[in-house]
C-alpha cells in the first residue's frame, strides 16, 4: 500500500491509523483493514520512499519514525 507522504500533516498516533485505515479500504477489498489495524506494531512494516517531502517540522518527522 502507498500513502503520499505530502498528505502526512500529522504525528497523532489516531490521526495517521485512519489515513492508513482509509488508504486499505481504498486499495483492496478482500483485506478487511482492521484485521491489518489490530496487528501489533511489531508485526507491521513501513517502508518510505521521498521522506524529505514531508511537511512536518523536524521534530515531529523523528517522533514519527519512531
Amino acid at each position: 500500500m502507498f500513502l503520499d507522504i505530502t498528505k502526512i500533516i500529522t504525528v497523532d498516533g489516531e490521526a495517521l491509523n485512519r489515513i492508513v485505515e482509509e488508504r486499505y479500504r481504498d486499495t483492496y477489498n478482500n483485506i478487511d483493514a482492521n484485521a491489518i489495524m489490530q496487528k501489533a506494531p511489531e508485526e507491521r512494516v513501513c517502508f518510505i520512499d521521498n521522506f524529505e517531502e514531508i511537511r512536518i517540522g523536524d521534530k515531529s518527522a523523528k517522533k514519527s519514525l519512531k
